[in-house]
């Protein structure tokens, strides 16, 4: 990305108040996500996250659960046996990051967090600047000089790394507020962390929406409870949902499931 590009963008930033509800998406970036779903777990998981930049909102979500929503509304539409949208399904990579961001929106100054346990869920906050401190510290990621700032957020201290160079205040997740694109960002507990592998410019797209017709409309609160109600004891949480509450192995035993320690970004 040119430095022309960079500066029109941080003027559509400047310069648009919130007025489209569409809104024309200028570039996506491409992080790998690192984290631990629960405090158990003994190894770091992987997923690719994608982050849209809008002249008015951004969106960030997973790639492949994004991915496989878009299948199964194809495969749907097109009215296929349950027994093939299945296979289709599963033959796309495991889907880890199931929630989305989506901040300046539904209106400016305020951020949609959609999630998936069992049901889809949401719920509303307001995008709140976070109290960043520039550190004396340089490097270079995809070719791009970044800075680095680090600031402490609803329990844990991130580190950033970011580019003057592309000048809008996005980034991964709900990091943002920085004089340029975060391309980089962990806590210092290692548990969590974002690393830019790609940035792709985008044309006639528009920032991705999240469709909420069946979402269940829930608190940050409510749904951090949900998740330690979910590791705790999977079969469990199905049940208030109207599921059996059953699965079965390969061999035709029941499935027992160790009880686990949920673990958040925030």
């Amino acid at each position: 990305m040119n430095r022309f590009i960079a500066t029109f963008i941080l003027v559509a930033f400047a310069a648009t108040g919130w007025a489209q509800e569409k809104d024309e998406c200028l570039f996506s970036v491409h992080y790998i996500a690192s984290f631990k779903l629960f405090a158990e777990a003994k190894a770091l998981t992987d997923d690719e996250g994608i982050l849209e930049v809008g002249k008015q909102s951004s969106s960030f979500y997973g790639r492949w659960h994004r991915r496989r929503e878009e299948v199964t509304d194809s495969l749907i539409a097109a009215g296929v046996s349950e027994a093939t949208l299945f296979a289709k399904v599963m033959d796309l990579p495991m889907a880890y990051m199931n929630y989305a961001v989506y901040s300046n929106y539904p209106a400016q100054g305020k951020r949609m967090v959609t999630d998936q346990l069992f049901k889809n869920f949401h719920y509303e906050e307001p995008v709140d600047p976070l109290a960043w401190e520039l550190a004396d510290r340089d490097t270079t990621i995809l070719g791009y000089p970044c800075q680095t700032a680090v600031c402490e957020y609803r329990g844990r201290k991130w580190t950033a790394c970011y580019t003057p160079e592309i000048a809008v205040t996005a980034g991964p997740w709900k990091l943002h507020g920085l004089p340029g694109l975060i391309l980089y960002a962990a806590d210092d507990s290692g548990i969590f962390s974002f690393e830019c592998i790609e940035i792709r410019q985008n044309s006639g797209k528009c920032v991705y929406t999240p469709n909420l017709s069946e979402s269940i409309k829930c608190t940050r609160e409510e749904l951090n409870a949900m998740h330690r109600d979910k590791w705790k004891d999977p079969n469990d949480f199905v049940k208030r949902f109207g599921s059996s509450g059953k699965g079965w192995d390969a061999n035709g035993r029941p499935i027992v499931y160790k009880e686990r320690t949920a673990l958040f970004l925030d």
